[in-house]
């Protein structure tokens, strides 16, 4: 049996990655920075103030689009626009992207208000992530949905059944498929089958860039379980990942 992951794009959310956001949004929302100019110069202008190639930068614009932080194609016009770039939501986490920097540049760090910001992001990010996407085999899924529910039913996943369930699992809520997807993980629990990481042919990387994004949800936690390392659902979120999977 061959294991395929999900498609995955983009950047693995991170606190550098939300430092790399903070330096773009600054230069964006600087006027006499941006100066009415055109988005490829104003690209390629932040770049060489980052120090980095403008395909980097290009990728964060692009990453901030996916997470409806910015208006998508709001900066693909001849100029910079005026009004603002930015989704309702997004402007919300630009202001505590900001208000992060200022509490911990300042003493002394206010450790409640960053519990505060915290809970935000995981909301933020819970709802960005619970919206159907594209598994790159002719089908949407709701992928955050998909694995709240394997692990709610099987208890934890290790490295293969991740891939196990990326193969199987294609659509939302298939009865076939999850029938499947419940005796091919019983034959691996019982040892009656067996993967080598070859044996993963397809988006080989899902479990660390769609695992990455899922556990700023707060709703699943890292494990060692048999000796080796799992993920499991965090239990002082069940009635969040039940109103998850209940949608």
């Amino acid at each position: 049996m061959k294991l395929h992951g999900w498609k995955y794009k983009g950047r693995i959310v991170s606190e550098q990655l939300h430092e790399q956001f903070l330096e773009i949004i600054n230069y964006l929302d600087d006027p006499n920075f941006i100066a009415h100019q055109d988005w490829p110069t104003v690209q390629k202008l932040i770049a060489k103030k980052l120090n980095v190639k403008p395909g980097q930068i290009r990728t964060i614009k692009r990453v901030l689009e996916e997470f409806c932080i910015l208006k998508e194609g709001s900066l693909n016009g001849n100029k910079v626009p005026d009004e603002t770039i930015y989704t309702k939501e997004g402007y919300e986490f630009v202001k505590m992207l900001k208000m992060e920097a200022i509490i911990k540049n300042s003493q002394p760090i206010d450790y409640e208000m960053l519990n505060k910001i915290s809970l935000f992001y995981q909301y933020y990010y819970l709802k960005v992530l619970s919206k159907p996407v594209d598994t790159g085999r002719g089908t949407t899924l709701r992928t955050l949905r998909a694995t709240l529910k394997a692990l709610k039913k099987f208890d934890y996943l290790d490295y293969y059944e991740w891939y196990i369930l990326n193969t199987i699992i294609t659509k939302d809520d298939d009865v076939n498929e999850e029938k499947e997807l419940e005796e091919t993980i019983k034959k691996y629990r019982n040892k009656q089958l067996l993967f080598t990481k070859n044996d993963i042919v397809e988006n080989k990387l899902s479990h660390s860039y769609l695992l990455g994004n899922f556990k700023w949800t707060g709703l699943i936690e890292t494990s060692r379980i048999n000796g080796k390392p799992c993920i499991k659902l965090n239990e002082l979120k069940q009635s969040t990942i039940d109103m998850v999977i209940n949608e």
